[in-house]
């Protein structure tokens, strides 16, 4: 069987002819030897099942399956389309799903500048594709160069984000309901192994994922050689990116040495990695689960950023959070139990800060988790986070967020976006149920405010013999620093005469004889 047509790109590279020539002879050798498997039907299309193995086998029946699963019957698919192999494989095989109406097709090219003319004929090769198919075409550009020097990044990074940025802004203008991407086995073997080597964690492990969010990947189950022998039996050709066959990065290493390699001493490698990242992706997604359960039982959301309790500390119910047992309480006098216990409690919060900080990388993460374990001391994260230990656990503190300054004592009245005060007349009778609630003398009230403290503050708590510095009184009672400065008061001047949560000052005690007024504070409680 003759090799399919090619549309050579790259040639410029010195050593791209023999490579390409190298290719060649060695997928005729190998059909020589029995090695390739071709199948009969001239429009043999391929599938892979997300949850069954994604393996990928011929069969119209699969791939109506694998539709399905990844997006609804309708769906407007925009697929990204490069001129390659790869690319190409994906935008027939859903020509043919549009062709029977099960979705609507797009497609979007993205030239990027970086081989000059080669590029462009990259560029107009898809557009002569689309036309033919009759299928709309989006086409961006980009000094992606001229970006990536602009922005101090490498050119491959830069070239993804800007393909990225340009991607997700045709799904917004056209209203698509998802982006395909032509990732294939292949792609998935070589993604796994770099990222074990850089020495990623379980995440890493996971690759990448059949959907993610809304990018879709319909050929991880179809290995290259497949595609190949698909495009080969459609008679279609492709352009081909030389420089993707020169031993020039890790990637390309990997794909041109390691991974040939690997497949003489491990029949399968590619399968077998794979396999890994489905079931590292299954195991990942149950901890994710186990994490933000945890995470809705041990967070509290502040003013000032996030504050995650210790295990001895988790009772969360007044910042609206709530508490559950770690297994590490009920191990009991097991020692091995224990410590298998603490383990898996150290993967829960790992993987829940993770979570709440996708961006940050895995040493910060660690970082951050033995310093939840630790109890002590701060660390300044990416994003503008500090992560200040504290009492009752770790505050993840918002470095630009301020307190508020000051509002009218009224009924109403509100202190940031946190903090709501009402005001009623009540009984001159002291109220002992509730610490946010109390009965303050009126008159004592004239002209207060609601704020946040200042230097100098004082406050003689009722009962006390004299006033002191409200830092003091604080200190004293265990307030945690990082709430101090967001903590509500009433006060006239310097004079505090009402802490909610604490307790009012000796000057707004009732009598009586005196008028009461009874406060109510109806907020987040950050004491």
């Amino acid at each position: 069987m003759r090799d399919p047509p090619y549309f050579p790109v790259g040639s410029a590279c010195g050593q791209t002819a023999e490579l390409l020539t190298q290719d060649l002879e060695r997928r005729r050798l190998a059909r020589r030897r029995g090695r390739l498997v071709h199948f009969g039907l001239r429009y043999k299309v391929f599938a892979c099942t997300m949850y069954h193995g994604m393996m990928f086998a011929g069969g119209r029946g699969n791939l109506d399956d694998l539709l399905t699963r990844l997006w609804r019957p309708g769906a407007h698919v925009l697929a990204a389309v490069s001129g390659g192999a790869d690319s190409v494989a994906l935008l027939l095989l859903l020509h043919e799903r549009s062709q029977l109406g099960e979705i609507r097709l797009s497609a979007a090219h993205f030239e990027h500048g970086i081989r000059g003319q080669e590029s462009l004929r990259d560029m107009h090769f898809v557009m002569d594709l689309c036309k033919r198919l009759q299928v709309p075409l989006s086409v961006g550009n980009e000094d992606v160069p001229e970006l990536a020097a602009a922005q101090r990044m490498g050119l491959e990074q830069a070239a993804r984000e800007a393909r990225h940025r340009f991607l997700q802004e045709e799904m917004q203008r056209l209203g698509a309901d998802c982006i395909a991407l032509a990732h294939h086995k292949d792609d998935q073997a070589e993604t796994v192994l770099m990222h074990l080597l850089r020495g990623a964690g379980a995440d890493g492990a996971c690759g990448m994922r059949a959907r993610q969010g809304a990018l879709v990947r319909p050929l991880l189950g179809a290995s290259k050689q497949q595609l190949l022998d698909y495009l080969e039996e459609r008679h279609q050709n492709y352009v081909l990116d030389g420089t993707n066959l020169l031993p020039n990065g890790p990637r390309n290493q990997l794909r041109l040495s390691a991974m040939p390699l690997l497949k003489q001493i491990y029949p399968g490698a590619e399968d077998a990695l794979c396999r890994f990242a489905r079931i590292s992706q299954d195991q990942i997604d149950l901890l994710d689960r186990l994490a933000w359960d945890w995470l809705e039982s041990h967070m509290a959301q502040l003013p000032m950023g996030r504050l995650i309790a210790y295990a001895a500390q988790r009772d969360l119910s007044g910042c609206g959070g709530r508490a559950m047992p770690f297994r590490a309480d009920l191990a009991g006098s097991d020692r091995s139990a224990g410590l298998a216990d603490a383990g898996a409690e150290r993967a829960l919060v790992s993987q829940a800060l993770h979570g709440l900080y996708p961006g940050v990388g895995y040493d910060q993460i660690e970082r951050l988790t033995a310093l939840y374990f630790d109890q002590n001391g701060l660390l300044s994260i990416a994003g503008g986070v500090l992560a200040k230990c504290s009492g009752r656990g770790i505050y993840l503190l918002d470095e630009a967020a301020n307190p508020p300054m000051q509002s009218e004592l009224k009924d109403g009245a509100k202190l940031g976006d946190y903090a709501t005060f009402s005001m009623q007349d009540a009984p001159a009778l002291p109220i002992r149920d509730d610490p946010y609630r109390d009965a303050l003398n009126k008159s004592a009230l004239q002209g207060a405010v609601i704020r946040t403290r200042r230097e100098g503050d004082r406050f003689q708590m009722l009962g006390a013999p004299g006033d002191r510095l409200l830092s003091d009184v604080l200190i004293d009672r265990k307030v945690d620093e990082p709430v101090r400065d967001w903590l509500p008061l009433v006060a006239i001047k310097d004079r505090i005469l009402w802490i909610p949560g604490i307790g009012i000052a000796e000057q707004a005690k009732i009598t009586p004889d005196c008028e009461a007024t009874m406060l109510i504070y109806d907020g987040i409680r950050l004491i």
